[in-house]
């Protein structure tokens, strides 16, 4: 909705100004992002709910989310972009409204690159390390229940960043860091994997479709 929003309806003048801005947030060291989420979120959740602490999987969930949107706006943006004048023109020319030549033109067309960028933004989720180390408690137990999205978490990437400097060389713990990075790198290549399937054949049928 943003990438529309910039794309289609914000004036030229200021457009250039917004996408300036957020390829100036997906530029962003994680680092920083985690300071923030140390700042702004993780007091504001234990001030809304009513706990302890703010160090939460919801902490860590709401900073991917702010850090991963940056990434979908910039790459969506760019995909409708570059659908083609003529399609939008000779759309409008037929007595369509701008609203209806979005819906049935320009969103069919960029369809996988919107899918690509969706991916793109979850693959940087997934492999994320540092901010969601500042913010998600790293406590290493299952909450209960385990949906609860209100207790401290202990996430792969956190084990692995840090315990693998205090593993012996070979020892069962070295073993078991390596194991735990071979299931994230499956996890990683499926989805990855799965994204390109799923925009490759919505690109099919997109030419199908024209």
């Amino acid at each position: 909705g943003t990438s529309i929003f910039i794309t289609e309806v914000v004036p030229f003048s200021i457009r250039d100004i917004i996408k300036s801005i957020i390829e100036l947030l997906a530029s962003i060291p994680s680092v920083i992002y985690g300071f923030i989420g140390i700042i702004f979120l993780v007091p504001a959740i234990a001030s809304l709910f009513g706990i302890s602490s703010g160090y939460t999987a919801l902490a860590a969930s709401l900073l991917l989310a702010i850090m991963a949107v940056p990434t979908i706006v910039g790459v969506s943006g760019e995909t409708l972009s570059a659908v083609p004048k003529d399609y939008k023109e000779a759309s409008l020319a037929l007595g369509a409204t701008k609203l209806q030549t979005l819906r049935h033109v320009i969103l069919p067309i960029a369809k996988s690159g919107i899918l690509a960028s969706v991916m793109l933004g979850f693959g940087r989720a997934v492999g994320e390390t540092v901010a969601v180390l500042m913010v998600v408690g790293n406590r290493a137990q299952i909450p209960v229940p385990p949906w609860n999205f209100l207790n401290p978490v202990y996430p792969i990437t956190s084990v692995i960043a840090m315990q693998m400097g205090e593993a012996s060389l070979y020892s069962e713990e070295y073993s078991a860091l390596f194991g735990l990075g071979l299931i994230l790198f499956i996890f990683t290549f499926i989805v990855n994997t799965t994204a390109d399937i799923v925009v490759r054949r919505e690109s099919k049928m997109g030419g199908r479709k024209k």
